[in-house]
């Protein structure tokens, strides 16, 4: 990389470096010119970047100085371009600032406030407080500041303090540069330090709308500028790409072996893995930093790149590399598709178009080439043996069942077959594909936190933590580090260790017993009744439509589609489903004394397996915290489904069960299925909650999200009538009749859905229960249960003892569920 591109990189990363000072200490001085200051005091250490030659280290300055006034070099052109490109809407409104005493709003509101498809009016804003993103701290990413208390940030924002803070550890990040002229490593710890301290601070204060963070506008302005400075067409276009890893739930779930615990969580943590691999690989081809990787989530990644002469043959090279990468690594198993989006970044500006637009396009092109596998590698037009994965070299034992993996059972390329010892706690010896070995490895052995994966030429991937990578001593080897948290990493004297490493964050947490994942039967026990797990399945509803569409505003004026933007809002969601997700799992476990399971989390999908009897309560739990995440917009909703198993059905055909419950529950509460996408977009509150999708699939019924914590407190009342807390007290409702509601809530239920003449026989044989087993001499014994089937014997019931009667059945099911044995 040349010292040019660093200044570009430097210069915009640090081109608003001084709002953070402003925001921490409240100065009256301009962030131009504290960012200069700043400059000046790391001098000794950014020299290095530039071997020390100053002119360029000055060059940084006068980008940090005049990207607002402008200036003659081309360097502080390009970011004033970028810097307006980021955050386009908020420009006219920018000017250098005599202090901060006109600019009240101090505090980052979250960008799902300024959501909005087809509803009536925008939510009202809700903004974060100022808290490290570090461990402990996960509920920080659910904002509950209100307006009103946004403009002071006494009690919300960071201290003086927390400036020194930051000064300290960036110049312990700038030595490490120092000592090993590691750019792309500096870079990437650089952004690992922004978003530490700046992820919940705004990048603009002069109004309300402060919903893009510092972190993700300076390293979208790095990004952008770095583009531009490459480009060598006609300066006006740039090139967005987007990758895929298709099929990961089938290749997470693809497992026969009845103990799955440690694979699966290897399995989802590696899928994304080999995205972030795939990501850098895509990134060095085109000459880029993590700058450019706008947007990482679950197996999907967005690239903003340059429109060179020569993009279309470097992007077909890269394409060819990975594919045959994937071929040899996995057999042809998971592929990889990508597409790419020639985009008018003049048009962009001006509001012509729209980013939403652009990352729509893009997607498209992906999903074209998403269905034609492997075509950068195979000439079909003259298709040969030796060009098929069928000229390789199985393994070939006595034994055919020594053939197979014993994880997959599928069959084993001779060259790849491990012996994996100690499989469970039966210490049981297996032969797998080298794929589960590794897999098996980042299931079992990874920590929560500074979990290094080493890809060895010597000995190929491995797991390590931080204390086995410092006393291995692998400089040059690359590594990916999950889950950083920057305190203990920069404590260490030889940061050296830290060479080539690039950083993701994902959801891995698992409950442990000592330094071993906890197997499912374990998980079951915890269970109250039978001891039964539940897959708990969900993904946001509308996500692409909400990418694309739902920050366009209702006109010029208030249209949201910036990069920035929508960069913030794909990385809260990030955040939202790791780091979030990692704590509020981690403390249900602490609160309710149980265990849980994360399969994965990432984009817009979560799945996580819990003991059957805490499903429901949990679900609801997580749920409401999403509500509030998204300021309660109605338009962003997520479905669920629940699907119950025993611990040793094979996981393939849970994950099969699931996925037919949770199409279940999109498509029985998802409204204008007819219609197009355009037509919806124009059809009024079709995405609210109480006309879209937004509901939870659990015992073959679909329940609304609003009714929860209704079905909840059902399953407690029956529970209660049925298994009395006081061992001296009566049940007032038998086992016998609760197995009775099941089978007549049932026919009930597909009375209200077809209308059937004949399925009215649930009345009568109702009634001849009730008046058999809860009446004497025609009065109930009991009120309340008497009040509660007066409303469930109801033929013409009005809307809410319909709804009610719909969660009859599941509530019945669980019950029956929770007093087993």
């Amino acid at each position: 990389m040349t010292l040019e591109e660093k200044v570009i990189i430097l210069g915009a990363l640090f081109h608003d470096i001084g709002k953070f000072e402003q925001r921490c200490k409240e100065i009256k001085k301009p962030h131009e010119e504290l960012g200069v200051l700043l400059l000046d005091e790391m001098k000794e250490y950014i020299l290095t970047v530039f071997d020390n030659n100053e002119s360029f280290f000055n060059e940084v300055k006068k980008i940090v100085l005049n990207h607002h006034t402008g200036g003659k070099t081309d360097f502080v052109k390009i970011i004033k371009t970028s810097d307006h490109l980021s955050a386009s809407e908020r420009i006219k409104k920018e000017e250098p600032e005599p202090g901060t005493s006109q600019w009240e709003h101090k505090l980052l509101t979250s960008v799902f406030s300024k959501v909005k498809i087809t509803a009536d009016k925008y939510p009202e804003p809700l903004f974060f407080e100022q808290r490290l993103f570090i461990e402990g701290e996960h509920n920080a990413i659910i904002p509950t500041v209100t307006e009103n208390n946004a403009k002071t940030r006494k009690d919300f924002g960071y201290r003086n303090t927390t400036f020194q803070e930051f000064k300290q550890d960036l110049i312990e990040i700038l030595k490490f540069h120092k000592k090993t002229n590691d750019f792309h490593t500096l870079i990437n710890l650089l952004l690992v330090l922004f978003e530490k301290y700046m992820w919940c601070v705004p990048d603009f204060t002069g109004n309300k709308f402060t919903d893009i963070s510092l972190f993700n506008h300076s390293k979208d302005v790095a990004g952008i500028s770095h583009a531009l400075y490459k480009s060598n067409q006609d300066g006006k276009h740039l090139q967005l790409i987007v990758g895929d890893i298709p099929g990961i739930q089938k290749y997470i779930f693809d497992i026969t072996n009845q103990r799955p615990a440690k694979i699966l969580r290897g399995r989802s943590i590696f899928v994304q893995i080999l995205a972030r691999k795939l990501a850098t690989k895509m990134l060095n081809a085109f000459g880029l930093t993590d700058c450019s990787l706008i947007m990482l989530a679950g197996g999907k990644f967005y690239i903003l790149a340059p429109d060179k002469a020569d993009f279309e043959s470097t992007f077909n090279q890269i394409l060819i590399t990975i594919e045959k990468e994937m071929a040899e690594e996995f057999n042809y198993e998971l592929k990889f598709a990508a597409g790419h989006y020639r985009f008018n970044h003049e048009k962009l500006r001006g509001k012509e178009i729209s980013f939403g637009d652009i990352v729509f396009n893009a997607t498209q092109s992906l999903e074209e080439n998403r269905y034609q596998p492997w075509k950068h590698i195979f000439d079909f037009r003259n298709f040969s043996e030796e060009a098929t994965v069928f000229n390789v070299g199985f393994s070939e034992q006595d034994d055919p069942e020594l053939m197979k993996c014993r994880v997959t059972e599928k069959p084993m390329v001779l060259k790849r077959v491990r012996l994996l010892k100690k499989y469970d706690e039966t210490e049981s010896d297996i032969l797998v594909d080298k794929q589960v070995e590794l897999e098996f490895k980042i299931g079992s052995e990874i920590p929560k936190d500074n979990a290094f994966f080493l890809f060895d030429e010597e000995e190929k991937e491995r797991v390590l933590n931080l204390k086995e990578v410092i006393k291995l001593n692998k400089q040059k080897a690359e590594k990916l580090l999950i889950n950083a948290r920057l305190k203990p990493l920069l404590k260490e004297k030889n940061i050296e260790y830290l060479q080539n490493t690039t950083f993701l964050e994902v959801a891995s947490f698992v409950s442990m017993g000592g330094k071993s994942v906890i197997p499912f039967d374990k998980i079951a026990e915890k269970s109250e009744g039978a001891e039964y797990l539940t897959l708990i399945k969900g993904d946001i509803d509308n996500l692409g439509i909400l990418m694309a569409h739902g920050l366009s505003g209702d006109n010029k004026d208030t249209e949201f589609t910036s990069i920035s933007r929508t960069t913030t809002m794909s990385n809260q969601l990030k955040y939202f489903f790791s780091y979030y997700l990692n704590g509020f799992l981690e403390k249900w476990c602490e609160v309710n004394n149980t265990y849980l399971y994360t399969v994965f989390a990432g984009g817009d999908d979560l799945m996580f397996i819990a003991p059957h009897s805490q499903a429901l309560p949990l679900l609801y739990s997580l749920n409401e915290q999403f509500e509030k995440f998204v300021c309660e917009n109605a338009e962003i909703h997520v479905s669920y489904s629940l699907t119950n198993f025993r611990h040793s059905t094979p996981i393939r055909i849970v994950s099969e069960f699931s996925e037919e419950n949770q199409s279940e529950v999109k498509n029985k509460l998802k409204i204008s299925k007819e219609k197009s996408v355009d037509e919806i977009l124009n059809y009024p509150s079709s995405f609210m909650i109480q006309n879209d999708k937004a509901g939870t699939y659990v015992f073959n019924t679909e329940v609304k999200n609003v009714q929860l914590k209704e079905l909840i407190e059902l399953v407690n009342q029956l529970k209660s009538w049925v298994k009395p807390e006081a061992e001296n007290e009566r049940s007032k409702l038998s086992h016998g009749m609760l197995r009775n509601l099941m089978i007549l809530s049932e026919i009930m239920r597909d009375y209200r859905n077809n209308g059937e003449t004949k399925d009215l026989l649930w009345h009568p044989k109702l009634t001849y229960q009730v008046n058999r087993m809860l009446k004497k001499n025609g009065k109930y014994l009991d009120e309340k249960v008497g009040k509660f089937f007066e409303i469930i014997l109801k033929i013409n019931k009005a809307e809410k003892e319909k709804e009610f009667e719909g969660l009859l059945y599941p509530a019945v099911c669980t019950v029956i569920y929770l007093i087993r044995n």
